[in-house]
């Protein structure tokens, strides 16, 4: 055998090694669990590249807190805070690679995990839109008001809630891990994949909503949320229309049922 094909079957076989490594239920959730370690910095120097906190009289628009030393008034643009906020959390889209496993488990456990990561990128959208004021300023752009105390703005509101969304990935981590322990259970997982599919496609039609009553939500986060809750219906369906006992279900090892 020559020296070329050795080193071929070589790289051919730590590939292999490196992808049954990460063909475990458990990687998706993992990865979520891990982003914020660089979601948080990330968006927080996107927010300031993309313009940051503006002074009121920079953009033309009213102190809404004067003088006072426990109070001050600042304004972002509505668009870039979106948008810093939100495209560092389409990191938590990569779960759905895994659902091309051939491995039953694995592969709904990219399913579940890619929907949460998709809520979760969603998140600072609703956030921002529900716990601001939005006004428009003499440029003729639209701003979120931020205005009084230093805990009310923009990364703290949005990071708390993402903390809470990350506390809810480990619950469904765990949930998951309970669900589906053993083999034939992840039929299962059609239930939680319908109402999460449903409920993508309800926020994106209430971001049309919003942008149809003054706000500015990008079109790149609205659609690809319907189409990852279209597609969670339609995970669902088929997983209920084929349950029947004919189809084994593989199992980690990929023994049989």
């Amino acid at each position: 055998m020559s020296r070329e094909k050795e080193v071929t079957m070589a790289t051919e076989l730590t590939s292999r090694s490196w992808f049954s490594r990460l063909d475990k239920w458990w990687i998706p959730f993992l990865w979520l669990i891990l982003t914020p370690i660089v979601t948080v910095p990330l968006s927080a120097g996107l927010f300031e590249l993309l313009g940051g906190y503006h002074e009121p009289q920079a953009v033309g628009l009213s102190d809404r807190c004067g003088y006072s030393w426990f109070c001050a008034t600042e304004y972002s643009e509505a668009r870039a805070t979106v948008m810093a906020f939100a495209l560092p959390g389409l990191l938590g889209l990569a779960p759905f690679l895994w659902a091309a496993s051939s491995k039953a488990r694995v592969s709904s456990a990219g399913i579940v995990a890619g929907f949460l990561g998709t809520a979760q990128a969603w998140l600072p959208v609703l956030v921002l839109y529900l716990s601001f004021d939005r006004v428009t300023g003499d440029d003729g752009r639209t701003y979120f008001l931020h205005s009084g105390w230093v805990e009310s703005s923009a990364h703290s509101v949005v990071w708390f809630f993402g903390f809470v969304a990350w506390l809810a990935s480990l619950v469904g981590w765990w949930l998951f891990g309970r669900l589906t322990r053993g083999s034939g259970r992840e039929m299962i997982l059609s239930i939680p994949a319908g109402i999460g599919g449903a409920a993508l496609l309800t926020l994106a039609v209430f971001g049309l909503y919003l942008n149809g009553h003054g706000g500015d939500v990008p079109g790149f986060i609205i659609w690809p949320l319907a189409a990852v809750g279209a597609a969670g219906l339609w995970f669902s369906y088929r997983s209920l229309a084929k349950r029947n006992p004919e189809h084994p279900v593989d199992s980690d090892k990929g023994g049989q049922p």
